[in-house]
């Protein structure tokens, strides 16, 4: 057989080899094709060597029709939840897929500053721009002989006055209530993280509880050295972070309950809590079986009621604080810089 013949059945080979591959992957074996989410919007790309394909769903569920069985890189895309990607090669046996989003959480920096302490500032800046007259100057220097000792926290001014036998104390020059006098060295004065209406007063080493509110002053007793303290959406609840975990504290029954499994939490919502693995904290990864990740700080959400856990996010910052303030959960690093858990809300 001359290699003219030859060259003509090899042409004649590849034409119907080609033509029986366009066939099947292009006409015969066609899948309609259907993706269910738990999202209202999404973006799914699909790539492969062959054929691409880009679709756009307005709603959590949408069919494509006329797909070719190739196999594919595939991405889903959803704003503010994490991409989903995965290998697939569609068929008329697995033509739907099934896919739940996980939400993208992000740790945003925060400005807490209230419309109080705002305002405050404003003022301040004003009065500090115009001129005394003589009687103010006079009035100052007294009042200057009288304070005993000032406490600078986030952006407020706390000013104890001697007062006869006792102490007035005054924020941002508004009184707030009568002490008992201690020497500056036993004064301690903290605000109560996500509940602007408590402060935390130590005065001769008697613990306080001291309402803004009412005036009134609850006295406590817990000798375990305190990092700090936070409220809760409970009213007369809160949380002693202390260097043996956490308690809660009911006000009203001057009471603490020790909590054995997380050193630093709050509570999210009625069935769940947020919670923080540190990383040095090597038992309570291992114990919730995340000992794999061992360089990061964990955001953890917990199901009390069916021990069911969910890492939120996995973190490189050191964070000191956590605390929830008008159904968000902030978080505070070791420089005081607060962020916020994106897409977490009550």
């Amino acid at each position: 057989m001359s290699n003219r013949i030859w060259g003509l059945l090899i042409l004649w080979i590849i034409f119907w080899l080609w033509y029986l591959f366009y066939w099947y992957y292009f006409v015969y074996s066609l899948v309609n094709i259907t993706f269910v989410t738990n999202v209202d919007n999404f973006n799914v790309s699909m790539e492969s060597t062959q054929k691409n394909y880009d679709f756009e769903c307005e709603s959590n569920s949408c069919d494509y029709a006329s797909i070719s069985p190739f196999q594919y890189s595939v991405i889903l895309k959803s704003s503010g939840y994490k991409d989903i990607k995965y290998n697939w090669k569609p068929s008329k046996e697995n033509y739907q897929q099934n896919i739940d989003f996980k939400k993208d959480f992000k740790l945003e920096e925060s400005n807490l500053l209230s419309q109080d302490n705002a305002t405050q500032i404003l003022i301040d800046t004003i009065d500090s721009q115009k001129e005394d007259t003589i009687a103010e100057k006079i009035q100052k220097l007294k009042d200057k002989a009288q304070v005993h000792l000032i406490i600078e926290r986030n952006n407020n001014e706390y000013t104890f006055k001697k007062n006869g036998s006792g102490m007035d104390l005054y924020r941002n020059e508004k009184l707030l209530g009568n002490f008992e006098f201690a020497n500056k060295s036993d004064i301690s004065l903290e605000e109560i993280k996500g509940n602007t209406n408590y402060l935390s007063i130590v005065l001769n080493k008697n613990k306080y509880l001291f309402s803004i509110q009412t005036g009134k002053i609850n006295e406590y007793i817990l000798e375990i050295p305190i990092i700090y303290i936070k409220g809760t959406d409970t009213n007369g609840q809160f949380i002693f972070v202390t260097n043996k975990w956490s308690f809660v504290y009911d006000l009203y029954k001057n009471t603490f309950t020790y909590n054995t499994h997380f050193s630093d939490f709050v509570f999210f919502d009625k069935n769940s809590l947020v919670w923080i693995i540190h990383k040095d904290e090597i038992e309570k990864r291992s114990r919730f079986e995340y000992d794999n990740i061992t360089e990061k700080t964990l955001i953890i959400q917990f199901t009390p009621d069916l021990k069911e856990s969910s890492i939120l996010l996995e973190t490189e910052k050191n964070i000191s604080k956590i605390f929830k303030q008008d159904g968000k959960i902030y978080f505070e690093d070791e420089n005081k810089s607060n962020f916020v858990l994106s897409h977490l809300e009550e």
